[in-house]
């Protein structure tokens, strides 16, 4: 997810589920990147701060994850949290 560009951060309350729409290289840097969509499943909480204490920026440096709870932090130097059960990558 490194370099990604995060677009859009939806949640749908009813269905438990948050959306992170972003534009990734899936394929190396051979192809521009691309439209692709995270998907959290049964969310408990989400937490998305925009301090930018690193200074502005929509690009992803790093993604990962521990019993359930997603950390996705910004090139911003945010840290969104994410505490679901799972994530597709689509």
């Amino acid at each position: 997810m490194h370099d990604a560009v995060l677009k859009e951060l939806r949640i749908d309350w009813s269905a438990c589920v948050c959306v992170a729409e972003v534009l990734a290289f899936v394929d190396g840097l051979k192809l521009p990147a691309q439209h692709r969509h995270l998907r959290f499943s049964k969310i408990e909480e989400v937490i998305v701060p925009h301090r930018a204490p690193w200074g502005g920026s929509e690009q992803i440096n790093s993604a990962t994850e521990k019993d359930g709870v997603f950390l996705i932090e910004m090139q911003s130097g945010d840290v969104i949290r994410i505490t679901a059960e799972s994530v597709h990558f689509s």
